[in-house]
């Protein structure tokens, strides 16, 4: 309602909401936020500028809603994958992510798309956006060795930043030596340098991408 206030029944824009991570992977666990991105793009005739503002008011009041008070806790919806994290735009159109990732992506952008599957919106622009990112999560001909050294370094920072103080990592089930963390990251590493000659491991769900490994 507050959003057709401005613009009546039909919005300048279509709008697409992207899940990432345990949300685009089907693996929400009680109390996880859920990363998203959000990606837009204007109607035939539609002013630019109106257009996103539009689409950025549309992610105000989804935020909005989701955070009132109820018998569940709220969802937290978190953007922070977005190109140029807190300091980007919430909300992009499909030209720029595409100029984006085509320039400045980096290994871990293509890692983390890997779990992304539209959830809600434009289902027409949803599958648009993931045709547009399929070639940097399941690269041609697989990674380079820069890239997997890359996800390596990535990794065991990754689990010395968030390995509790005082914690045995032998014991630790996700952070410890054969843990979930293990488990994803292998998953994920055969998905980038496998996936675009496997179509089994095209998947943002780990059991069935393991299934197929």
């Amino acid at each position: 309602a507050v959003v057709r206030e401005g613009w009546g029944d039909t919005l300048p824009t279509r709008f697409a909401v992207i899940g990432m991570g345990r949300f685009g992977g089907h693996e929400l666990s009680y109390g996880s936020d859920a990363d998203v991105l959000f990606v837009h793009e204007p109607r035939e005739g539609a002013d630019e500028q109106e257009a996103a503002k539009a689409a950025a008011k549309v992610v105000a009041e989804m935020r909005r809603l989701l955070q009132l008070p109820s018998a569940d806790p709220p969802l937290l919806i978190d953007a922070d994958l977005r190109p140029e994290g807190r300091s980007g735009p919430l909300v992009r159109t499909l030209g720029s992510y595409e100029a984006y990732y085509r320039r400045w992506s980096l290994v871990w952008e293509s890692q983390a798309l890997l779990r992304a599957e539209p959830v809600a919106g434009d289902e027409e622009l949803g599958r648009a956006f993931i045709e547009l990112v399929d070639p940097l999560r399941y690269p041609a001909e697989g990674l380079g060795e820069d890239a997997v050294r890359e996800i390596r370094r990535l990794k065991a920072r990754m689990e010395a930043e968030r390995m509790p103080r005082g914690a045995d990592p032998t014991l630790n089930a996700k952070l410890g030596r054969g843990g979930l963390s293990d488990v994803e990251w292998t998953v994920q590493l055969l998905q980038l340098e496998h996936g675009w000659a496997e179509p089994g491991l095209r998947t943002t769900r780990t059991r069935q991408a393991l299934a197929a490994a």
